[in-house]
């Protein structure tokens, strides 16, 4: 049994790829007519017709008019998603800068977004109609029963996760997604070992891993939980509700599309509410960065497995499943950002072709997020040093005797400096004029912070967030023992590195990619010495964004480890290779279990899952337990209350939050701006007169965080707190309050 594959989508007949636009078309615009009656509602069909229509075609229909198809099935799904996001994004913003001038006060909307796309869409078809684009050689998926199977088995992971975050939601048990990590723990070993799961389903199931591992956490409550995800909602929901983005609003959530407008194209063509494209589509199409690195880490070392193991370890690290889940801007970004260097370290794709994507991506990675943007960009101008100064004859004799000899048979790839100028230029024109230059502004404070403290501060923990993480004991010794696994799988990767360049590890890498290599590794290295890097943007980030070069090396490094404990010992190994990727794979397994919070959940020793540990925490957590999990998750009261207050308050009083809770929903549900109305509870509070905001947290475990005169976070109890003992109550729910004090 055969059918066409599609994934390559791009090289269908003609006739059948029109007539799948025309259907998704009509669906969307049926249903808009059927909504426009207000008496039938078809709730799934319009949102999946519209994602689809939106996700992929443009960008498959781009790969066909540049006539690419030197790519694998999982290369060209990646290109056209990018392509898609790319279209869309510049799409918006080219609408949103033209209509107003031609008499459109609301650019932002069905008609005008609609409109724009299909017409594109109708362009590009006409141009591949033109060109007689007709690729005979179609392309086709075997399903024979030893792939079938396993597709099937694997395909039903995900449902699983959306069922566990079901139970979790109504009825609190997360014996559902206990069961999923389980099951995703046996499939890897299996994979480790080298059994039942064809190589050719890796890339499938990488992805859905991913994909459960990510909805296991975003599809936790019906309402957004996390920190940036409120600011990015609310700017979003400010360009929904005007019909128009205002890039003169100074300020790092504003000044970007991909969640500003792409989100709101979301929105309004799948129509439904922000939130939920936050909460599905976004997880969905970030679930898709594994899969770069999987093709990555292939096409660099030839091997299935390592790739298979390098974007899993990728994958169980929590900044994955976890934090970036409340990063929308960066979960996007990081999509453009394994794109870019996909084509960088391909060489299938013809140089002009190569460029163009080159551009497109690079533009789009800019204007999804600064802090991403800002390290590739470092990264990029070290590497590119590095190739530079390597290719001096005298340096290059010194390095032909050091690097492995595979390097010198590769063809060479290097980055060329043309490319480096333009994502200067466009970073700097967009940063600094665009988005009114605020994130710009926060790097040079950044800079201007690390170079006058970078002699007087230097391994200093007080000022190096990493080097505190390092040093400071955690809450637990089963805590201390995830600690002390994050450090051994730093280990692997310098030991990786060095294997490599020691001639230790046999690899078909180019030398642009040591050289990424070497400088994502230096990173590392600089935001553990030097004071106020990695508190800048975040420690485990760093590492994370880094991981997405360094993955491999994790992987290379625990082999040469156990290579040298079996010559050490004198244990006999028939295949060492195979006998370490079984070893690698389990110890990435018991990684996976510390990062999803399962064994803590299991031994109840402090459980911080969002997902898995919500019962654990209320019914057994101690008072930072419970503090670490409202600050993130808002209750359906919390909600409520915040809307109410948006409603009925006096817009000349401020709004008083406990530490944590001043930030979330008043600012996304609430749609108080945080720069302007709410603030942290403070000892100076009572200065002024204002509303105070008191959340599930406050109110049923009565605990209250505020600012005391050594601007440090304390714990309070509620009933005790003066501002609130000397406030009245003017709304209650019965586990949120609104109160109001004078000063």
């Amino acid at each position: 049994m055969k059918i066409i594959n599609p994934f390559k989508f791009n090289e269908w007949d003609i006739k059948k790829i029109i007539s799948i636009i025309f259907l998704l078309q009509s669906i969307i615009l049926f249903i808009t007519f059927l909504n426009t009656l207000d008496t039938i509602n078809i709730p799934i069909l319009k949102p999946l017709a519209g994602f689809i229509y939106l996700t992929f075609i443009p960008g498959y229909l781009i790969l066909r008019v540049l006539k690419i198809n030197e790519l694998n099935s999982v290369e060209s799904f990646l290109f056209a998603t990018g392509l898609s996001l790319a279209t869309l994004m510049f799409t918006a913003f080219i609408l949103n800068l033209i209509l107003p001038f031609l008499g459109y006060s609301k650019p932002i909307s069905f008609i005008s977004l609609f409109s724009a796309i299909s017409l594109i869409i109708i362009l590009l078809i006409i141009i591949t109609i033109i060109q007689k684009n007709d690729f005979k050689n179609k392309k086709f998926i075997h399903l024979n029963s030893d792939l079938l199977l396993p597709a099937a088995a694997l395909a039903l992971i995900p449902f699983l996760s959306i069922m566990g975050t079901y139970m979790v939601n109504f009825y609190q048990s997360n014996i559902l997604l206990m069961i999923l990590i389980c099951i995703i723990s046996i499939i890897v070993m299996l994979m480790s070992f080298n059994r039942l799961i064809p190589k050719s389903l890796y890339p499938f199931t990488i992805f859905i891993i991913a994909i459960a591992l990510l909805l296991q956490n975003s599809l936790i409550s019906m309402y957004l939980w996390g920190w940036d995800i409120h600011g990015e909602y609310y700017y979003a929901s400010t360009v929904l509700k005007n019909g128009f983005w205002n890039w003169n609003i100074s300020n790092a959530y504003n000044g970007v599309l991909s969640t500003n407008l792409l989100s709101v194209y979301y929105s309004i063509i799948c129509d439904i509410d922000i939130s939920w494209v936050l909460k599905i589509i976004y997880p969905f199409v970030f679930s898709l960065l594994p899969l770069g690195v999987y093709e990555i880490v292939k096409n660099q070392f030839k091997s299935r497995r390592i790739a298979f193991l390098s974007a899993f370890f990728f994958t169980s690290f929590f900044v994955f499943f976890y934090e970036m889940l409340a990063l929308a801007r960066q979960e996007i970004a990081e999509i453009f950002l394994v794109l870019i260097l996909l084509l960088l370290l391909d060489v299938k794709i013809m140089k002009t072709k190569n460029a163009f994507m080159l551009t497109i991506f690079s533009a789009s990675l800019v204007v999804s997020h600064y802090a991403t943007s800002y390290i590739f960009i470092l990264i990029l101008i070290a590497t590119w040093l590095i190739l530079f100064i390597s290719d001096n004859n005298r340096i290059k004799g010194i390095l032909s005797k050091i690097i492995s000899k595979p390097l010198d048979n590769i063809n060479k790839n290097d980055i060329n400096l043309n490319f480096v100028i333009l994502i200067l230029v466009i970073t700097l024109a967009w940063y600094m004029y665009v988005s009114q230059a605020s994130s710009f502004e926060s790097l040079i404070k950044i800079i201007i912070q690390v170079t006058s403290n970078i002699y007087v501060d230097f391994l200093n923990p007080e000022t190096s967030q990493a080097l505190n993480i390092i040093q400071s004991d955690a809450v637990s010794p089963l805590h201390n023992i995830f600690k002390y696994l994050l450090l051994v799988t730093q280990f692997f990767i310098g030991v990786g590195l060095i294997s490599i360049y020691l001639k230790r590890c046999k690899t078909y890498m180019n030398k642009t990619y040591l050289a990424f290599l070497t400088v994502a590794f230096l990173i590392c290295i600089i935001a553990i010495v030097v004071p106020f890097v990695a508190g800048s943007l975040n420690t485990s980030r760093i590492y994370h964004i880094t991981l997405i070069f360094l993955a491999p090396l994790a992987v290379i490094g625990g082999i040469e480890i156990l290579r040298f404990f079996y010559s050490l010992f004198n244990i006999p190994c028939r295949n060492y290779f195979n006998t370490s990727l079984k070893v690698i794979g389990c110890f990435f397994v018991i990684f996976l279990l510390f990062n999803t919070g399962f064994v803590y959940e299991v031994t109840g020793d402090h459980p911080n899952s969002i997902s898995l540990s919500q019962n654990s925490i209320n019914l057994h957590g101690d008072p930072n337990d419970k503090i670490t999990l409202y600050n993130s998750l808002a209750t359906e009261d919390d909600i409520f209350s915040a809307k109410w207050l948006s409603k009925n308050r006096d817009q000349n009083l401020y709004v008083f939050a406990s530490v944590g809770q001043h930030y979330k929903t008043i600012m996304s549900y609430g749609q108080i701006n945080y720069y302007r109305g709410a603030i942290m509870l403070t000892n100076s509070s009572s200065q002024k007169t204002g509303y105070i905001y008191l959340t599930y947290l406050n109110i049923k475990d009565n605990l209250i965080i505020g600012i005391n005169s050594k601007w440090e976070g304390q714990i309070y109890n509620t009933t005790k707190y003066p501002l609130v003992i000397s406030s009245n109550k003017v709304y209650s729910n019965g586990n949120s309050e609104i109160r109001i004090f004078n000063k």
